[in-house]
C-alpha cells in the first residue's frame, strides 16, 4: 500500500510540475499591470521627446536607486532621468543592476536646489559632490504607478 501511495504522489508531481513554463508569481510594488507590451526606456524616452507620448509601460536595467528608503531609482539607460513614485510605495533598495518594468508617465519638473542635494545624499554622494550642486533643474522624469522587477 505503501509503495501505491509513493508511486501515485510522484505520477502527481510530475504531471503538476512537470511543465517548463511554470507559473511565475510576479510582484508589483504599486499598481499592478500587463508587462507583455512593454517598451525600452530609451524607446520610450525618444517617443516622449519626439512626439509627446507621455503614458508609457517601460523596462531597462537600474542604475541607481535610493539607498535611504527605496522612493526612486535611476534607469541605466539614461542616468539623468528620475523614476518616482510620489512616495506612494517603495521598492527594495538591493535591486540595482536588475531589470524592471514601469508603468507611468513622463513629464517636465523643476527639481529644487534641497531636493537636488537630498537625491544626491540618498545616492550616496560625497559631501564635495553634494556642495558642487548650486542651483536647481528643470529635467524629465518619470513617475511610476507600478513596478515590476524580473
Amino acid at each position: 500500500m505503501r509503495k501505491l501511495i509513493v508511486a501515485l504522489a510522484i505520477i502527481a508531481m510530475a504531471s503538476c510540475g512537470g511543465s517548463s513554463e511554470a507559473t511565475e508569481t510576479k510582484v508589483f510594488y504599486g499598481a499592478s499591470f500587463d508587462t507583455t507590451a512593454t517598451l525600452s526606456f530609451a524607446d520610450a524616452r525618444d517617443s516622449f521627446l519626439s512626439n509627446g507620448t507621455s503614458n508609457a509601460l517601460v523596462e531597462g536595467s537600474v542604475g541607481a536607486v535610493c539607498q535611504t528608503e527605496g522612493c526612486w531609482y535611476r534607469f541605466a539607460e539614461d542616468d539623468n532621468i528620475m523614476v518616482d513614485f510620489d512616495h506612494a510605495f517603495m521598492i527594495p533598495m538591493d535591486c540595482k543592476g536588475k531589470e524592471i518594468q514601469a508603468t507611468g508617465n513622463f513629464y517636465y519638473d523643476t527639481t529644487s536646489l534641497e531636493m537636488l542635494k537630498e537625491y544626491a545624499k540618498d545616492d550616496g554622494k560625497s559631501a564635495d559632490e553634494i556642495a558642487e550642486i548650486t542651483e536647481s533643474k528643470i529635467r524629465l522624469s518619470y513617475r511610476a504607478e507600478g513596478v515590476h522587477i524580473k
